[in-house]
């Protein structure tokens, strides 16, 4: 496992001798503890592993973000904290990286990806994607989605300094949408976190200003049960709109819960969340061979970058 997690304390994360890294982790992802913590041993790192209990947003946990008593933190859970309030209150002093790899394919190519490699396609796309900008996203079997660019994000794995955070594996360009700017629908045809793999492109979502006012297909039944379990976060929005440029992710048939798909080269996925992204629940849904225009600009066709 030492490649893998050398790749995020090192070179995402750029570690430093009297750091504190805070390990958030939970049941399923125990293996790993004594792999991180010899890392930063060997770095002159203080490690600060808490186990977060099936409650997951008991108030102490949530409460452990906003401590000064560390500098890097670390989420290994099934279930994400990215997205909550407390998280977005210490990113600006803090640097956060949310793993988002199954423990079983932590040294395989998509992890090893250094920070580097992505630079370049981020420093392009920073000239294309910007505010206010129109977009369009439309596929073969159906999905036709436009609006405009709120705030963009450029994914390329280092997060060395104060403020800046992300996913490991790292590899996707995307924005918030301006509010009320989404309309249309999207035909999932690949994958959906918590649900998983889509058979015979049969989940159909419709959306009007951002919300989702139409379900059909056969995993509607699945989808509005996401939905309404997690009514307290409100996630019946568009909230996020980008796509992957990881060329070393690949699709994980037997992993529902972790979202790797989403950084596949030319793949489109659609955050669902609450309109103010501060909700505790947060789920991705992905489509394939896709075609993304902003501002009459060709970024994707078909899957493959213009």
């Amino acid at each position: 496992m030492g490649n893998g997690i050398e790749n995020v304390l090192l070179n995402c994360m750029q570690i430093v001798k009297g750091e504190t890294v805070l390990y958030l982790y939970d049941d399923k992802h125990s293996r790993l503890i004594k792999d991180f913590e010899e890392i930063c041993k060997n770095k002159g790192v203080n490690f600060k592993p808490i186990r977060v209990n099936d409650d997951y947003y008991e108030e102490s946990t949530l409460i452990s973000l906003l401590s000064p008593d560390f500098d890097i933190g670390i989420f290994h859970l099934e279930k994400s904290l990215w997205h909550t309030e407390q998280r977005r209150t210490a990113k600006p002093d803090k640097r956060f990286v949310e793993i988002i790899a199954d423990d079983l394919h932590f040294d395989e190519a998509i992890s090893l990806v250094k920070p580097g490699e992505l630079k370049i396609i981020c420093d392009t796309m920073r000239k294309k994607i910007t505010v206010g900008e129109t977009f369009e996203v439309t596929t073969d079997k159906g999905t036709n989605i436009t609006g405009k660019i709120g705030v963009p994000f450029f994914e390329d794995g280092d997060y060395s300094c104060k403020g800046v955070g992300g996913d490991f594996p790292f590899g996707e360009i995307g924005f918030s949408p301006l509010a009320n700017s989404v309309t249309g629908k999207v035909i999932y045809d690949f994958k959906m976190q918590h649900i998983g793999e889509l058979e015979d492109s049969t989940l159909e979502i419709e959306i009007a200003n951002d919300e989702i006012i139409g379900t059909r297909g056969k995993y509607k039944t699945e989808f509005d049960k996401l939905i309404n379990d997690n009514k307290k976060s409100n996630c019946n929005y568009i909230t996020e709109i980008a796509f992957g440029i990881n060329d070393k992710a690949y699709l994980s048939r037997s992993d529902k819960f972790h979202i790797t798909e989403e950084k596949i080269l030319g793949t489109v996925h659609f955050g669902h969340g609450a309109r103010k992204r501060s909700g505790k629940f947060h789920f991705d849904g992905v489509i394939k061979n896709a075609f993304l225009n902003v501002g009459g600009c060709d970024i994707l066709v078909k899957g493959e970058m213009a």
